[in-house]
Formats: C-alpha cells, structure tokens, sequence
C-alpha cells in the first residue's frame, strides 16, 4: 500500500478532524505526479526507476512515544508527532532490503535485513540528536553470527 499517514482526531462518532498528513513520496522523495503513472516517474527521475524509488510500506510500522518508525521503500523514516504537525527526524538509507522492524521500549530500532543471500541479519539502530547511529552487523565473516525471527 502507498505511504500516506494521517493523524486524525475523533471529535465524535460523526466528526473526524484531519490534523495533518504526511505523504512519503511528496515528503521524502520529492515526488509530486500520478504515483502509479510510469510517465510521471519517467519525467520527475529522467531515468528508469529503481528499487530505491519503491514508494510501498509493505512491513509494519512501528512506534514508541510519540515517535513512528516507517520502513518505506529502501528507507527508514523516523517521524515526530507534535501536535499540529508531523516532523522527520532522520532517515536511513541502507543499500540492502528490510524484512522486518520492531522498536523496543528504549527507542532502539531493530531492523531485520537481506542481502539476497537468504541469510538474516539485524541491526540496531538509534537516533540521537537528529542522526542515526547503530550497531551493525557484519555480514561478510566466515563465523558471524545471524539472528532471524
């Protein structure tokens, strides 16, 4: 399904209230045209897309305080609710296919990945002061250590 969130506010049983939305393709990519128009891609990149145009949030989001942490496309997005608005606060960029998130009660992202090699790995991922910093697994050992879910 494409990536737009929307924080709503339930005034009563007849009554809903947009606060804001947030569309990833808009806000993250800078994409403005038909989203499922290969023509509308074709004019905005000026070349054939590729994995990291992929606009989908096909894992589940996950969230701790009033933080939401969104695997979308060949991106993780963290993203602030603060009232009137939402905010991004990082981004992560990995070179490699998310196939799953979970976020535990520290903040701390854990991000399960493949390299097409059908070998499971996580990283740790945190962010402090507007950047992300983890702990990252090594993938190319001869004895490193795996974990899958």
């Amino acid at each position: 399904m494409p990536l737009n969130l929307i924080r709503q506010t339930y005034w009563s049983a007849k009554e809903v209230v947009a606060d804001w939305m947030w569309d990833f393709t808009k806000e993250i990519m800078g994409f403005t045209g038909n989203r499922w128009s290969g023509q509308d891609w074709l004019k905005h990149k000026g070349a054939r897309v590729t994995p990291s145009e992929q606009f989908c949030c096909s894992r589940d989001i996950a969230g701790y305080g009033k933080t939401v942490v969104i695997p979308a496309g060949g991106s993780i997005v963290w993203l602030e609710d603060v009232g009137d608005r939402e905010e991004v606060r990082a981004e992560h960029k990995p070179r490699n296919t998310t196939l799953g998130l979970s976020v535990g009660e520290n903040g701390f992202v854990y991000r399960q990945w493949t390299l097409l090699d059908n070998g499971g790995r996580v990283d740790i991922l945190r962010l402090a002061d507007g950047e992300v910093h983890g702990q990252f697994t090594i993938y190319n050992l001869r004895f490193a250590i795996a974990i899958e879910n």
